[in-house]
């Protein structure tokens, strides 16, 4: 049996049995793990060779250096050879910085409070946090085969009114990590070269599509159509990259006939504007997968002044919740992918449709003297007419 592994801290190693490696391991890596101290007398559980029986003499292999308290990623690798099964095992158990954050701090604090059923929670929520951040409690309870009761208890036990509260944290914990550049790297990481580049992403973006099918709610879809359509004016609100999708819904809904304000500044800038909403107002923002103060300040401000609140976002959902009326939940792909605008610009068109199909003799009868308007004002004159005028004219 021949047992390899990398480790961050240098130290070196005399012939010891398998058991006493995973203690040492253990109280080098526990020593700083958030969720406890050493193990001590016991074979730490994320390290434990359920078969290994005979002593291995292991020497030093340092592959990494590592600035524990920045963060920086460690891992260690351990190999099984087993030559009576001619086969080989390899395991890896990794400390990333995703255990090392603010929920990680928490789950330290209350882990002697913690069940053996809610540590397992722990564990995996330290272990998957990107993915763990945008589960349901459902959806969680049954990647452990736990009870979705064990779950939001959980969350109480470390001081949330619920499981909700403890994804917005995790969410909000995922956010500050994620970078534009880490997202585009892993997109890019999966184009193949053996098809073009085109026919990749069009096939990428027809499956979000698909998937956006499942994740939008269609009484959401048309309480949020019917509060447009009675809006006296409806303010959208988006920033950045986003506010292309704004001024696309504005174009359209002002052909309907309908009073539209485009919030698109940022700063002190969007204060003024917001000085006539009201009561009989709508606000609608697309915001998507960073928030801001300023960001979650507007949808409370509008609330406060009585307006109406439409979302339509990607992950947010969980942390403006409560500041919306009407939330619509559009997955644009996996969490870490580099997300594209097609996805919330469909639904977008869906509800420009929507909206006109409500009241379609007041939508054509506006598109009709939107065309009038501009015969009279020669922007659209036709050309066999401009032709013949100008014939007769020479």
């Amino acid at each position: 049996m021949q047992v390899e592994f990398h480790f961050a801290r240098n130290f070196k190693l005399r012939p010891l049995t398998p058991c006493s490696l995973g203690v040492i391991l253990c109280r080098r890596l526990c020593a700083s793990h958030p969720i406890g101290p050493p193990c001590h007398r016991r074979v730490c559980p994320r390290l434990r060779p359920s078969r290994w029986r005979t002593p291995t003499v292991l020497g030093t292999a340092p592959s990494l250096q590592v600035d524990w308290q920045n963060r920086r990623f460690c891992s260690i690798v351990l190999h099984q050879a087993d030559t009576r099964q001619a086969h080989a095992v390899r395991k890896e158990v990794t400390v990333s910085e995703n255990e090392c954050n603010e929920f990680s701090e928490l789950v330290r604090a209350h882990f002697d409070s913690l069940t053996k059923s809610e540590r397992r929670i722990a564990d995996y929520i330290l272990r998957n946090s990107d993915e763990a951040a945008f589960l349901s409690a459902a959806e969680l309870a049954d990647r452990l085969g736990l009870s979705e009761a064990t779950i939001v208890r959980f969350a109480h036990t470390l001081g949330f009114a619920g499981f909700p509260e403890l994804r917005a944290c995790l969410q909000d914990l995922f956010r500050r990590r994620v970078s534009h550049a880490a997202r585009l790297r892993k997109k890019l990481a999966e184009i193949s070269p053996e098809s073009h580049i085109l026919e990749q992403v069009v096939a990428m973006e027809m499956e979000y599509l698909t998937d956006a099918l499942q994740t939008v709610s269609r009484d959401a879809f048309d309480e949020a159509v019917r509060l447009i359509c009675g809006a006296r004016r409806i303010f959208v609100y988006a920033l950045s990259g986003s506010a292309t999708l704004a001024e696309l819904l504005q174009h359209r809904l002002r052909r309907f006939g309908l009073e539209v304000v485009l919030l698109t500044q940022s700063g002190r800038e969007i204060c003024e504007p917001l000085l006539t909403l009201g009561s009989q107002d709508v606000l609608f923002a697309l915001l998507f997968f960073n928030l801001s103060d300023v960001m979650e300040a507007t949808l409370a401000y509008a609330k406060a002044c009585g307006a109406r609140v439409i979302l339509l976002t990607d992950t947010l959902g969980p942390l403006l919740r409560e500041h919306t009326d009407v939330l619509l939940e559009a997955q644009r792909g996996p969490v870490m992918a580099f997300h594209s605008l097609i996805v919330p610009m469909a639904i977008i068109q869906a509800l420009i449709i929507a909206v006109a199909m409500a009241d379609k003799e007041k939508s054509l009868a506006t598109l009709d003297k939107l065309d009038e308007i501009r015969r009279r004002l020669s922007f659209d004159v036709p050309v066999r007419i401009w032709w013949r005028e100008k014939k007769g004219s020479g």
